[in-house]
């Protein structure tokens, strides 16, 4: 029967087992889980990112078992406290992904168009203050010119790269192109996110 260990890579030689993975390497000390396969010999088994894991529970064909709890988890314990609620993190959204009811589920499509026209409201704004003449471009508040100097740096990213910006700052992965595009520019205006840092 297969079990989960939670725990930190000893070394920066271990791979990531999910096929998707942009960023096969896992990093010394980076928290990652371990699918073992128990024997009357060794115990052997593949390593995820914790995001990447739980992208496993939804295969069509040889799914992993799913992690319901923190019991299911080995090691658990022996974490810091910030990784364990990562964990929680993502055992909560993927219950209330599965148990949302459909006025729910209008609630959710609320909030993604709501973030969809905040962010062409942006596009549009940062195109007009690339005018040439910048006397047409509107007059925007300390706080908006940062937005969309940030937005200027961050929009023509790829999925993935805003991925690992949240990654790196030990945030929660699901979500849109656009909702974590939202949040890798709320990390960057607030200092919640260390992405400045990475420029």
């Amino acid at each position: 029967m297969p079990s989960y260990l939670a725990e930190y890579a000893a070394s920066g030689r271990s791979k990531c087992g999910e096929f998707r993975c942009q960023h096969k390497k896992i990093e010394k000390d980076e928290l990652r889980i371990k699918l073992c396969y128990d024997d009357d010999q060794y115990v052997s088994g593949k390593f995820y990112h914790p995001a990447c894991l739980w992208k496993t529970f939804t295969y069509k064909n040889n799914a992993n078992p799913k992690i319901q709890s923190l019991d299911d988890v080995r090691g658990v314990e022996k974490l810091e406290e910030e990784d364990q609620t990562i964990l929680q993190n993502l055992i909560d959204s993927n219950a209330t992904r599965k148990n949302r009811s459909p006025e729910q589920e209008k609630e959710v499509s609320r909030k993604r168009a709501k973030t969809a026209d905040f962010l062409e409201q942006l596009h549009a704004e940062y195109e007009a203050t690339k005018e040439e003449n910048a006397d047409e471009a509107p007059a925007n508040s300390e706080h908006q010119t940062k937005l969309l100097e940030a937005y200027g740096i961050y929009h023509q990213m790829k999925g993935h790269e805003l991925t690992d910006y949240l990654r790196w700052n030990r945030q929660v992965l699901k979500g849109t192109k656009a909702i974590n595009l939202r949040k890798v520019l709320d990390g960057h205006l607030n200092g919640t996110c260390r992405c400045d840092a990475l420029l």
